[in-house]
């Protein structure tokens, strides 16, 4: 099945057709901390930071992160799309699979696009926007440089 993140409005999995249950704000920071950077290993040390913007941490952080992306790798649909790597995780996703991505390649289509086909690739990439992005984390320091970008692109 397919695998889409939404992080242009509330953050979101869908898997097939079906949007996921991420069970919380916790779980819902990793997976967009993930996803901003699809395929790329995140640190240990900075997913913890994302999850405990607080710092109030559990007793074993690094363990209960561990949970959190089996969870995570379950609730997408089994093994590979959370993986584990070198002291972090990445999301074995392609950028096209998450919806800010994909926003910035329709962006960029358009760009070197003229008339009705510029439109049509504009148009696109404004439907993919469902509230304010990473919605409800843009104002943390992992999310806000992202946030903001991709709101000023949508707004100029």
């Amino acid at each position: 099945m397919d695998v889409h993140i939404r992080l242009l409005g509330p953050v979101e999995a869908v898997v097939g057709d079906a949007i996921v249950d991420l069970r919380g704000a916790r779980q819902r920071r990793l997976l967009a901390k993930l996803a901003l950077r699809p395929g790329v290993v995140a640190d240990g040390a900075d997913l913890i930071d994302a999850i405990w913007p607080d710092g109030d941490l559990p007793a074993d952080a690094r363990e209960t992160l561990r949970t959190y992306a089996s969870r995570l790798r379950a609730s997408l649909g089994g093994t590979g799309t959370v993986a584990g790597r070198a002291g972090g995780y990445a999301l074995v996703l392609a950028p096209g699979a998450v919806d800010g991505h994909q926003f910035e390649t329709l962006l960029s289509d358009a760009a070197s696009s003229a008339g009705a086909e510029r439109l049509a690739f504009l148009n696109d990439a404004l439907l993919l926007w469902r509230g304010p992005a990473l919605a409800g984390f843009d104002h943390e320091d992992w999310a806000r440089p992202t946030a903001s970008r991709w709101t000023e692109l949508r707004d100029t």
